[in-house]
């Protein structure tokens, strides 16, 4: 599994570089300048981590995961003590954010195929997330309205539902050979929907990202926003249609 879920990895990275150097018209100079060579090669650690946990015991996993969401608070708090006033709605998010992340544990203590459903519902994510931006910066004619993001698309919407898709099929046809395909759909509605809020909490706040921790990422919560997403609506999609 390892080795097909490596090879998988390596040729997501290899096609993504091209989209963005076919994005940028092979103009390096513009690709360093947008910052995106750096979550290009963030990408590599990420795959090297997440194939590390996959490896490690549920202690390690569930260390990883804490860290994650004190990072997030973290985060959180430094936004909060520089606005010249509180915003209930910034609150209201990262509470939301939190019990959405916690759902990720959930899976992991209720279902008995976990391993199994966390495979498909953390690369359909990081996928979807992926088609997410490139449909919308190839085909982003129709925007969201203003209250998201500006520079959002519906057809950048559409690339996270066909990023889930390719996700779960991946995953299904080449490593576990089993699963619901149709588990595409909370993965990727919920991972669009966590990355819209995400985009609101920060237009709210008037910042860009949470945090510069992650080189071309963000923070934390810019990172994982998608995951929360996708995890509470895959959670109750396999409580109420699947288990």
């Amino acid at each position: 599994m390892y080795a097909i879920l490596s090879l998988l990895f390596l040729i997501l990275i290899v096609i993504g570089t091209f989209l963005t150097l076919l994005l940028f018209k092979f103009d390096l100079n513009e690709l360093k300048k947008s910052g995106l060579d750096k979550k290009i090669m963030m990408w590599v650690p990420f795959a090297l981590i997440f194939l590390l946990i996959l490896y490690l015991g549920t202690t390690a996993r569930f260390i990883i995961f804490i860290i994650i969401l004190l990072m997030a608070f973290y985060e959180f708090y430094k936004v909060i003590i520089s606005q010249r006033r509180t915003k209930i709605f910034l609150f209201l998010y990262i509470i939301l954010f939190a019990i959405s992340f916690v759902h990720l544990g959930l899976i992991r203590l209720i279902y008995s195929q976990s391993s199994t459903i966390l495979l498909f519902l953390i690369v359909s994510t990081v996928i979807s997330d992926v088609c997410g931006f490139f449909f919308g910066n190839f085909f982003g004619y129709h925007k969201l309205p203003e209250i998201f993001n500006k520079n959002k698309s519906w057809e950048g919407v559409l690339g996270q539902m066909v990023g889930a898709l390719i996700g779960v099929l991946l995953i299904k046809y080449f490593v576990v050979h089993q699963g619901n395909i149709l588990i595409f759909l909370p993965i990727g509605i919920g991972s669009a929907i966590g990355d819209l809020m995400n985009s609101r909490a920060k237009r709210v706040a008037e910042i860009k990202n949470w945090s510069n921790f992650i080189p071309g990422h963000g923070g934390f919560i810019d990172r994982f926003c998608s995951l929360a997403g996708s995890s509470v609506f895959t959670f109750y999609y396999i409580l109420f249609f699947l288990h």
